[in-house]
């Protein structure tokens, strides 16, 4: 039989197969090894190699109680070339010593072209065993890339396992950098917990002197999302070095997305601790705005919480320091005053922060906010004549209703409280 047809076999005998006649288990073929190697080179495929023979009683063993398994045989059948082979056979015997095998049963790993990747022969369980595809798999991405010249490494393996093999590989104790780098973003993916795996491959990177590497820079520049892993730490430390690749204008955005996202998860879960690490962090960030957005912090954590006492003291003490010329900004301070108190100290004091917004910008949001503190104040003819001006922004000279109605205060606790 020539060399194309017995190809044409060895791939109809992988591919098409039933399932029934292997079992549930990995499914094993024969042939020379060039011939393998011919069809992995086809298939794109890494090869793993079973070395046994008749009279290897582990090599039965681990038939019955490791290769036959299910979950074994779905992984190795779809991502590999799984070729068997008997020592004692001509053809083994050529390739025990070329590979030198000196123990049974051998497992080894291939890349296509027949570069030896991996081999181990001291398996004991099925989790090993996928941990081991796991690793090769990942080697075999890693070299692929490389050999394609490629500079852009990928983050993830083309294949993924299970987040349940994973967990247990990660749960038995496995924790290789390349395995807890794809965990991270696996457990990500399906939205787990996966704080502790990325500080432990973070902590196992910066021990190996790597950690400020090109591929760690998009690992810590995605994971910094999360203030309690400390990737979102390393990206403030190294804040100008990451600048280089990504921009310091996007630094910034990031940090500060991810601060304010967190203050809001503290003040859900009433983690005044976690708050505190925040605005923490937000100081190591130096930003040009930092005074600012501490008060965005301060104020949008007591808002969730409904705390008004706190919020209303925030607010009254930045805006007295407060010294730009963003009117809306100004008006929407006074917006937020104005629907948590009646407290006519604390109104005036939004007065003023939306005089300030008209005589900046005068428009129809300002003027109407100005209309609704003075009628809170009880300068109804004021507030008429504010309304009248809000009024003609839209609506052109048409005269207001003789009745204006103004929003009911949301939270009237505030009333007696005004910070002096």
């Amino acid at each position: 039989m020539n060399t194309p047809i017995r190809i044409l076999i060895l791939l109809l005998f992988s591919y098409l197969v039933p399932d029934t006649l292997y079992g549930k288990g990995i499914n094993f073929i024969t042939g020379s090894w060039s011939d393998i190697q011919t069809l992995a080179l086809q298939s794109e495929k890494p090869i793993f190699v079973k070395v046994h023979t008749d009279w290897c009683i582990p090599c039965k063993d681990m038939d019955s109680a490791i290769f036959s398994e299910n979950e074994v045989g779905t992984y190795y059948n779809e991502h590999f070339i799984n070729f068997i082979i008997d020592v004692d056979s001509p053809t083994g015997t050529q390739f025990k010593n070329q590979y030198e095998v000196n123990f049974i049963p051998d497992l080894l790993f291939f890349a296509p072209n027949g570069t030896l990747l991996f081999r181990n022969n001291n398996l004991n369980n099925k989790i090993q065993l996928l941990t081991l595809a796991y690793s090769v798999l990942h080697q075999f991405s890693i070299n692929k890339e490389l050999n394609e010249g490629s500079s852009n490494i990928a983050e993830k393996p083309p294949t993924a396992m299970s987040i349940e093999i994973m967990q247990k590989q990660f749960d038995s104790g496995f924790q290789a950098q390349s395995f807890l780098h794809d965990f991270a973003y696996a457990l990500e993916n399906h939205a787990l917990p996966y704080e502790d795996v990325v500080n432990k491959y973070l902590y196992k990177e910066r021990k190996k002197k790597s950690l400020l590497s090109a591929k760690n820079q998009k690992f810590i520049f995605h994971f910094s999302e999360n203030v309690q892993v400390q990737a979102l730490d390393i990206l403030l430390q190294n804040k100008l070095f990451f600048a280089k690749t990504y921009g310091l204008q996007n630094i910034n955005s990031k940090i500060k997305n991810t601060l304010f996202n967190s203050t809001l998860q503290a003040a859900y879960s009433k983690n005044y601790r976690l708050f505190k690490r925040i605005k923490l962090l937000a100081k190591k960030a130096s930003f040009s705005d930092e005074t600012k957005f501490l008060y965005m912090l301060d104020s949008k954590y007591f808002e969730y919480l409904k705390d008004w006492k706190n919020y209303i003291e925030v607010t009254y003490n930045f805006m007295n320091k407060y010294d730009d010329d963003d009117p809306i900004f100004l008006n929407n301070q006074a917006i937020s005053i104005l629907k948590i108190t009646e407290n006519k100290g604390t109104l005036k004091e939004a007065k003023k922060w939306t005089e300030k917004s008209i005589f900046i910008n005068p428009q129809d949001y300002n003027y109407q906010t100005y209309a609704y503190i003075l009628y809170k104040l009880g300068e109804v003819k004021a507030a008429k004549a504010a309304a009248y001006r809000a009024s003609k922004f839209n609506r052109g000279n048409q005269q207001i209703e003789k009745k204006v109605v103004m929003p009911k205060t949301a939270i009237p606790n505030t009333k007696n409280y005004v910070k002096t």
